[in-house]
């Protein structure tokens, strides 16, 4: 809901109409440390106690301006949240005394409510994502649920329309009532789409209305409105305009601006309104975006009379003279108010970290032990003071409509109590099981007055304001409040300061209170208070008013069933609904679409079935969607035209009106089939019968590519339409190498004219891609000058109408895509050029006459002659087309196209509906229910399904065509080519069958031979790099011998290889430390690490912005030579045969390069950073040691105290899991007892990880966290609760900086590990005296230093403030050298005394140079690895370096402890040994008596239950079996449901396998009679518990036993077949290679594991996943599919399988434009749903990769069939968790099944298993044996052995019957 504004202004007076201020969002107010939404909190004094849990929907914060996460505080939020929770608390009350009536009870007796507050930051994805938590039960996929004594009734919530549009259909088949206090958006009161969804706030619609009658009251007739581009600015302007007329008041101009538009659009729209001579202007914005309308910098009057205490200020305005608020009405609540003041002097102690962080952002200050993430140096916040608050309170808008949603859920719940539990107290049994429908149904019936047995004392009585009535709750048949009420205030002087004084109170749609004497409006010198003005119409009648639609006219054929036809017959007027000159185009479409009709009966066989009525929206959105709702509703009729007999609609001839009449008929689930290019909409109705934007895309692309044109610029039009296409060009620009230099919007860039003048600034970008309108094309045509090339987009085509008489000069050489045109007449054309009489034309088409005059310059008419100077001669009898300016628009078969698709549509729904044989259209036809994939009900439904799967006949040429895509792209396009001495287009080109362009007929502009658009100068295309050769950021020092070095000095951008912002963390810091050392090296500072002669170490530094993507693509083509980068400073080409090593930082760009390095021979790659273990089996270098390596250094921590119980959370991704495996092996070994082992996220969220981990806190205070995520981290500390943490390096990393590390108390007397990388004092000196002034040549410190100090250097506009540029880095509180200086160092002395070694060895000892065999040596890598492996010299700290066997730095770790808000080394791990540090015997006293003995080991160290069930074939030997017998269970280490055919089956067939050892000839005389047996353990489908149930029982902690009870000695285990999932395989090789045995897998198939370094026992029997990825990438090239997406699954698996495609499409020409990868937790139904949206969101991308394991690929391909949009959208690639098998395709429960290639392992079938084998086996014959037979036999009969099965409940008739009886085994 919003407050709305009058105001009066330099002349104009702004009637504001302001949104909460939680829907805005402003960029630069986003100060908030953290991203993701708060955990949510309990509210409320029901507790643990309560019996019923009432779920929140708030938003806290405001959404991320990126699209994700969170941004600033919602600075309102809090009185309503505080509001709920007095309200529940009065309901809770069970004794006293409430507005003078006794309490004895609880509101409903023994009921207890407690609040579960959600913050989903406005956030629509974050409120859907809160499904899996509120309502488990709807998302949950065991067979049943565990009974949860807390209801659940419903949801408050959510707090804002965009979420409630997206949540509440979701919760419809559930029934699940939501009630908002907030969501104030019109289109909710709409009860088909959302049943289940009530408010206790008024619609906006009721505030528009208090708006018109405030304007009534002022006598305002002639107004202004200026509105925000968002839902709820743009409904406010179309509902204020339709008010209008119907008040009397004229609205005369209607002003957009964005949200949080800047200073000038805001004055530009300001000055719209001012030219269209209005005064009075109503504003529809937020308040965000309202008050810079009157904070404009003008000077404040000497009187000082501005207010301060606001932060608009209208008197001293240059904009504003005054100022009328309309806002929410509502009566004070005292006994609120009390509460809410002690809530806030109570703040600190709240214990809510939620509550305090708003306390303390909202008014800029600390509370005592807290911190303020918005500002952490805030001031400590002021002692409470009560009577200033009491003072200065004002109650909330939604306090009351807060209050009221809590009693309208409490007295629905009554209501049902009162009916099922017969009086007794508490939740009954009946109640219980109440259905969610039955509380909505009582919720709808919301109908009561307060009364003392409500307990408010100010609702209750008829004394209060504002109505001075008892206070009623009712509903409305639209789940709205009854009654309505709005205060309206002038914001004046009051006295000697400015405040809000109500002027008038409207009740009920009446004003109950209205003193107008009390408004002030100021003089222009805003110094005197004058009379409030009248604004009025400048003359009588008025004229231009938005509401006043011009003249009514339609053409109309009359049929049984009729299309709408929306045409753009006249261009936009002046005005949004106003007219201007005719349209050529526009009127051949009409023309066509009145032919079309009787075509589309011949088509059907029919004489009069189809009808047809056609409009003019006159290229105008608004008047297009209103003449449409209009007709389609009844409002506007037509005589003999029934509207419901309207079955679609076809238009429109402008993109941004169908745009909008497509989202209208979405609402109303009606089709439109649009004629010309649309923008994409998400609407499912949409259909083209014109290419795809995509496709016109590509076109354009594959126009500029056989052009050889690499270089352009892009101009578009402001529409949708064309505004999508450019995205898409973009997008696909940079996969083609096509630099986009710069994009220019007409109108937001400038005019027509100014455009053009910047487009000619850039001489060498000559060719401009013009996305444009044919009007738009026209104007810019006569701007063209040499040697501008225009290219035009399908909206230009070949319409003759862009090609004026003025520009004919211009236009020659003109190349653009289009329709297609047929090489012959078609039956349009030669019924559009036969002889007409004009007498029948202008009965047909209203228009006809004004076509024909602009045709042939004259009037009809002597009367009028409208601008023309002759009359008119032979018109009566006349061929239109004969006319010298006629022309054929480009889209007249695209709309015969449109009328066919329907006629056929509902031609076939006749036929199966209509069997009577009548010959109409029967009463069926408008209910029967749709065929085939059709949803819904009724005809529309029918249609669409029809639309969606039919094919059609194109009545231009005859051939099919269907809706692929919802669009038409059979048809392709052609390229025209506008010739020298001609005004007419000719194709060149065609897009189908393949694109072709035949350059020998091509003619270009100004007469040139050739095209020259290239970048010659590379810095003018760096906005490119890296996808245009030539352009990447970089820094050389130059030398005789390189090093290349790949830094990250922006952080990622938002897609494909772009970057975003410079970072003030690491980054830059490194590429000075580079400079720093190769100066130290050069100059012969070090003594061990030097050169010879005059020979220079230098390096070539580039940005990869942490890309992988960009650093493959660089180093790639710098290696192989197709990247030339200049030497600045000599203009000579850098030589990129000098770099003979590579230094990268991070440990996502070191794992993609070393491969890529690797098959570029063999060039030695060194990280400073990377400590990924998988980096050691690349044989990469890296002077840190692996993070695995830590795990040691805790274990020493944890054994120097002696502490023999720890427990351990880690972070759900591989660095989490990676090192908790190796933790636990670790701690098993040294005897160190872990009672939990906590996963984030899959075992549930920090908070309730929290509560578990304090459950054991008796028994040991240690938690050990190995976490990379910072959420985690600041939310494990958020509170001290004693606890002892010893976290991993990345919380290590977090203490370096104070400003990074957002740890909590919680944090206090904390151990950490950070990698020994001390600070380097020499660079350290040298970046922080640099300043912007320094003399350094560096691409990136002008970037970094306004990004440090926030402002702009001389001539940068990158920030507001101006910058000192002397001022030295090091003065600025962000400046951060980096963690990694010492590393760096050693990293280049490494290279360095490898590269002087090996110059030794290839020249002499006495060299002076670089000799040819240097560079001539074969074998110059490899031999540089090996110098490298074995350098050793002193580290500028004076340690000795080295690097060890696995090729990691010795450099160890250094364990801090934390001392008050520092971290001190206290420890040094290096060579297995913990050292202590000066610092440590102060320390150790501290921890002597924490408690971590382990009391009671008894449970430890093992992980599982000893009892374990196993399949067991006696042996001398065994094999080890490990399947997944079961599914995974719902908390960890547990197991689900029997997997049958990949689990349970796979067990016999290794039993199978085992005893076939013995018989088989293949290992005759081999065994020497040594029997081989076999042992078989469940993994229930986890890795951790496959890992644990190795080690348990290698350690002795799992004992297994015979059936004589005799041990099975785990010793006579010789090898292990396992590992379902590549992840598993990762996570039990860590456990294997300790007890060194090995493992063959049957399915894991991630690459690294080939590498026998890290994995020396793993083997397997299926292919790696690398050559499944070259199989994928010769498949992709072979079918010429060159844009992917891909969907992982998470972990070591998905991301292994990106990396191995990324390898193999190296210099491929694919594209990945999308990678998706899956949370932790896996798929289910619900966010599969949103990545299959996800996929959406780039429809030229259609093919999709997955890597993805069976569950996630089944949930996600049960998405895809449930979705209209994505259903056979895709092709689908999958890998071998695919190949053929049926268990992915379960979820697919509707038959439509994806288009599919998929790529499985070459088997053979096991005759003889089945057959011989399986065939004797039953329950009564088999079940001791193998231990799971039962459980497989019942869920393949569906049936129960016993009476404990919690599945099944009918009895087995039989427990005899084989296996392969059941129908169910496969």
């Amino acid at each position: 809901m919003a407050v709305s504004w009058l105001s009066v202004s330099l002349s104009l007076v702004l009637l504001a109409v302001f949104r909460p201020a939680s829907a805005a969002s402003s960029l630069e107010a986003e100060a908030c440390a953290a991203s993701a939404a708060y955990s949510p909190f309990s509210l409320g004094s029901g507790g643990s106690a309560a019996s019923v849990r009432v779920p929140v929907l708030a938003a806290l914060r405001r959404p991320g301006t990126d699209g994700f996460g969170c941004s600033h505080l919602v600075e309102d939020a809090w009185p309503s949240i505080k509001a709920l929770e007095w309200a529940f608390d009065l309901l809770n009350k069970d004794s006293g005394t409430e507005a003078g009536l006794a309490i004895n009870d609880s509101y409903i007796p023994g009921v207890k409510f407690v609040l579960s507050v959600h913050d989903t930051c406005g956030r629509r994805q974050v409120t859907d994502s809160l499904l899996d938590s509120i309502f488990p039960e709807l998302v949950s996929t065991a067979a049943s649920c565990s009974a949860n004594q807390t209801l659940v009734p419903g949801v408050i919530g959510p707090a804002t329309t965009d979420s409630a549009v997206s949540l509440a259909p979701l919760l419809n088949d559930f029934g699940i009532p939501l009630v908002s206090y907030s969501a104030s958006g019109p289109g909710l009161s709409d009860r088909s789409a959302y049943p289940n969804f009530f408010r206790t706030i008024p619609s906006d619609t009721a505030q528009f209305d208090a708006i018109g009658a405030v304007l009534k009251q002022y006598n305002w007739t002639h107004i202004g409105i200026l509105y925000t581009t968002d839902a709820y600015g743009t409904a406010g302007q179309s509902a204020l305009v339709s008010l209008s007329a119907s008040l009397g008041i004229c609205v005369a101009q209607a002003s957009a601006i964005s949200v949080a538009p800047s200073a000038a659009e805001i004055s530009s729209a300001l000055g719209r309104l001012r030219d269209s001579g209005v005064r009075a202007v109503v504003a529809v914005v937020s308040l965000a975006d309202f008050a810079p309308l009157f904070n404009d910098r003008r000077p404040a009057p000497s009187s000082g009379s501005c207010p301060t205490r606001s932060a608009i200020r209208p008197p001293c305005s240059a904009n504003a003279r005054g100022l009328t608020s309309v806002s929410l009405g509502y009566r004070t609540n005292d006994a609120f108010e009390t509460f809410y003041l002690n809530e806030l002097s109570n703040v600190a102690s709240s214990g809510n970290a939620a509550f305090q962080q708003w306390f303390m952002q909202t008014r800029n200050c600390t509370l005592s032990g807290g911190t303020n993430l918005a500002n952490p140096g805030a001031p400590p916040c002021p002692a409470f003071n009560m009577a200033t608050a009491t003072a200065q309170y004002q109650q909330n808008r939604l306090v009351e409509p807060a209050i009221d949603a809590a009693f309208a859920y409490a007295r629905a719940l009554r209501s049902l109590w009162q009916t099922k539990c017969a009086g007794a107290r508490g939740v009954c049994a009946a109640l219980r099981g109440a259905t969610y429908a039955e509380l909505s149904a009582a919720v709808a019936a919301t109908d009561f007055s307060y009364t003392a047995a409500e307990r408010i004392a100010r609702y209750s009585t008829a004394s209060s304001e504002p109505d001075r009535r008892v206070k009623q709750l009712r509903l409305t048949d639209t789940g709205e409040p009854y009654e309505t009420n709005y205060f309206v205030h002038n914001l004046r002087q009051n006295g000697t300061a400015f405040a809000y004084v109500r002027v008038g109170v409207r009740l009920a749609g009446t004003f109950s209170e209205w003193r107008s004497g009390s408004v002030n409006v100021y003089n222009s010198a805003r110094d005197a208070v004058i009379p409030l003005p009248q604004f009025a119409c400048p003359a009588a009648p008025c004229s231009g008013c938005l509401a006043a639609a011009p003249d009514f006219k339609f053409a109309h054929v009359p049929g049984q069933l009729y299309l709408l036809g929306v045409f753009s017959v006249h261009s936009p007027g002046s005005s949004p609904r106003s007219c201007g000159a005719v349209s050529l185009d526009g009127s051949s479409e009409l023309d066509a679409f009145l032919y079309s009709v009787s075509q589309a009966n011949s088509l059907v066989n029919a004489t009069d079935l189809i009808g047809a009525v056609a409009i003019d929206d006159c290229g105008s959105s608004v008047l297009g969607q209103d003449l449409v709702d209009s007709l389609l509703s009844g409002a506007r009729r037509i005589a003999g035209l029934d509207p419901s007999r309207i079955i679609g609609v076809v238009g429109s001839g402008s993109a941004s009106s169908t745009d909008g009449i497509a989202q209208l008929l979405a609402a109303q689930r009606r089709s439109l089939i649009s004629f010309r290019p649309a923008a994409l909409t998400s609407s499912p109705y949409l259909y083209q019968t014109v290419a795809s934007a995509s496709a016109e895309a590509e076109a354009l692309l594959s126009t500029l590519a056989s052009l050889s044109v690499n270089y352009v610029q892009l101009v578009c039009s402001p529409d949708a339409a064309n505004q999508e296409i450019a995205r898409l060009f973009i997008a696909g620009a940079r996969s083609r190498r096509i630099c986009v230099s710069a994009t220019y919007v007409i109108g937001v860039n400038g005019t027509h004219a100014q455009v053009m003048a910047q487009v000619k600034t850039r001489t060498s970008a000559a060719v401009v891609v013009a996305l444009v309108t044919a009007s738009d094309a026209a104007q810019l045509l006569p701007q063209v000058t040499a040697p501008v090339q225009l290219v035009g987009g399908v909206a230009w085509g070949s319409s003759q109408s862009a090609l004026t008489a003025t520009s004919v000069s211009q236009s020659q050489g003109v190349i653009t895509v289009g329709e297609p045109r047929p090489a012959s007449a078609t039956p349009y054309q030669t019924w559009a050029g036969r002889t007409r009489e004009l007498a029948n034309e202008t009965a047909a088409n209203p228009w006809y006459s004004e076509w024909y005059e602009s045709l042939n310059s004259c009037s009809l008419s002597a009367a009028s002659m409208r601008g023309y100077t002759t009359l008119c001669s032979g018109a009566a009898s006349h061929s239109l087309t004969a006319s010298a300016r006629y022309t054929e628009s480009a889209y007249t078969s695209s709309v015969l196209r449109a009328s066919a698709s329907y006629a056929l549509a509902a031609s076939t729904r006749l036929s199966r509906v209509c069997t009577g044989g009548s010959g109409g259209v029967c009463t069926a036809f408008w209910f029967a229910s749709p065929a085939g994939n059709g949803t819904g009900t009724g005809l529309q439904a029918d249609l669409i399904a029809q639309l969606g799967d039919g094919r059609f006949t194109d009545p231009s040429t005859g051939s099919t065509f269907t809706f692929a895509d919802r669009s038409v792209p059979t048809f392709g396009l052609a390229v025209y080519n506008v010739k020298n001495g001609s005004a007419a287009y000719e194709a060149v080109g065609a897009t189908v069958p393949a694109f072709s362009l035949d350059t020998g007929l091509l003619q270009l502009a100004h007469g040139v031979a050739t095209l020259s658009s290239s970048c010659g100068d590379t810095s003018r295309c760096s906005e490119c790099a890296p996808y245009f050769t030539g352009t990447p950021n970089y820094l050389y020092l130059p030398g005789d011998i390189l090093v290349g070095v790949l830094v990250n000095v922006r952080s990622p951008g938002s897609s494909g290889g772009a970057c975003g912002p410079v970072k003030t963390g690491e980054g830059f810091g490194y590429t000075e430390a580079v400079r720093w050392t190769l100066d130290y090296i050069n100059g012969g500072n070090k003594s061990d690490v030097r050169f010879g002669g005059s020979v220079k170490l230098g390096a070539l530094i580039l940005d990869v912005c942490g890309s992988s993507s960009v650093a493959i693509s660089l180093v790639t083509s710098i290696s192989q030579g197709t990247l030339l980068l200049p030497d600045r400073s000599t203009g000579a080409n850098i030589d990129a045969s000098k770099i003979r090593s590579w230094v990268s930082y991070g440990d996502a760009v070191t794992t993609a390069l070393a491969p890529v390095l690797r098959d570029l021979g063999g060039v030695p790659l060194v990280s400073p950073s990377a400590s990924s273990d998988g980096l050691t089996a690349l044989g990469v270098f890296r002077t840190v040691p692996a993070s695995l390596s830590q795990v040691s250094a805790i274990i020493a921590v944890i054994n120097k105290f002696n502490w023999k119980c720890v427990q351990l959370v880690y972070s759900n991704n591989d660095y989490g899991n990676r090192l908790a495996t190796e933790f636990r092996v670790q701690a098993l070994r040294e005897g160190i007892c872990v009672p939990r082992c906590l996963e984030v996220g899959t075992d549930g969220s920090v908070a309730s990880i929290l509560s578990n981990i304090i459950l054991d806190i008796s028994k040991t205070r240690v938690v050990v966290v190995l976490s990379d995520k910072s959420a985690d981290l600041v939310q494990l500390t958020a509170d001290n609760n004693g606890l002892v943490f010893i976290a991993s390096n990345y919380w290590g990393e977090m203490t370096r900086d104070s400003a990074l590390s957002g740890l909590g108390p919680g944090a206090n007397n904390s151990w950490v590990m950070q990698v020994n990388s001390p600070d380097v004092a020499g660079v350290t000196a040298h970046l922080s005296g640099l300043s912007a002034d320094s003399s350094i040549d560096n691409p990136w410190l002008v970037p970094y230093y306004e990004a440090l100090f926030n402002c702009s250097t001389t001539g940068s506009l990158a920030y507001s403030s101006r910058c000192n540029n002397s001022w030295p880095m090091a003065a600025s509180p962000q400046f951060y050298p980096g963690l990694f200086m010492m590393t760096t160092t050693n990293a280049l002395f490494s290279i360095a005394k490898a590269y002087a070694d090996m110059l030794v060895a290839g020249c002499n000892s006495s060299y002076t140079s670089v000799c040819p065999n240097f560079w001539l040596n074969p074998g110059l890598n490899g031999q540089l690895a090996d110098r490298l492996s074995a350098v050793k010299f002193l580290a500028l700290g004076g340690s000795s370096f080295e690097f060890r066997s696995n090729r990691d730095g010795n450099m160890g770790w250094l364990a801090l402890n934390r001392v008050g808000p520092d971290y001190l080394p206290v420890g040094r791990y290096m060579f297995s040994v913990l050292s202590d540090l000066p610092a440590f015997p102060s320390r150790s006293s501290v921890y002597s008596s924490v408690p971590a003995a382990c009391a009671d080991c008894t449970n430890c160290p093992k992980s599982l239950d000893r009892t374990e069930k196993f399949l067991y074939v006696p042996g001398q030997l065994l094999i080890g079996g490990l399947f997944d017998v079961h599914y995974s269970g719902s908390v960890p280490f547990s197991c689900g449901r029997v997997n049958g055919q990949n689990g349970f089956l796979l067990t016999e067939v290794f039993k199978y396998a085992i005893e076939s050892i013995q018989t088989s000839p293949i290992f005759s005389g081999k065994l020497r009679g040594v029997k081989v047996g076999g042992i078989v353990m469940d993994t229930c489908s986890s890795a951790v518990r496959t890992d644990s149930l190795v080690a348990n029982l290698h350690s002795g902690s799992i004992v297994l036993r015979d059936s004589s009870l005799n041990r099975i000695d785990p010793e006579k285990v010789m090898a292990y077949v396992a590992a379902s999932t590549s992840e598993m395989a990762d996570q039990l090789s860590r456990v294997t290679n300790v007890v060194q045995v090995p493992v063959i897998s049957y399915a894991a198939t991630m690459s690294s594991l080939s590498n026998k370094q890290l994995y020396p026992y793993f083997s397997r029997t299926v292919p790696s996943d690398d050559k499944v990825a070259y199989a994928i990438v010769d498949f992709l090239k072979r079918y010429g599919l060159t844009n992917v997406q891909f969907v992982l699954s998470p972990g070591a698996y998905g991301s292994s399988g990106l990396q191995s495609v990324q390898r193999a499409i190296a210099n491929e020409g694919i594209c990945i434009s999308h990678t998706l990868q899956v949370n932790r937790t896996g798929l289910t139904a619900v966010n599969a749903d949103q990545v299959a949206s996800e996929l959406l969101k780039r429809p030229q991308s259609t093919v999709i990769v997955t890597f993805l394991q069976s569950n996630d690929l089944a949930e996600l391909l049960g998405a895809v069939s449930r979705n209209n949009l994505t259903y056979d959208r895709f092709l689908f690639i999958g890998t071998t968790y695919w190949g053929n098998s049926k268990t992915v395709l379960s979820k697919i429960t509707n038959g439509r099944y994806p288009r599919a290639i998929t790529f499985g392992f070459e088997t053979a079938d096991l005759t003889d298993f089945e057959r011989s084998y399986l065939l004797s086996k039953n329950p009564t014959s088999y079940a001791s044996v193998n231990p799971w037979f039962n459980e497989y036999y019942e869920h393949l009969f569906q049936c129960t052995l016993s009476s404990s099965s919690p599945y099944y409940s009918k009895r087995c008739s039989s427990s005899t019957m084989s296996l392969t009886d059941s129908r169910n085994y496969s």
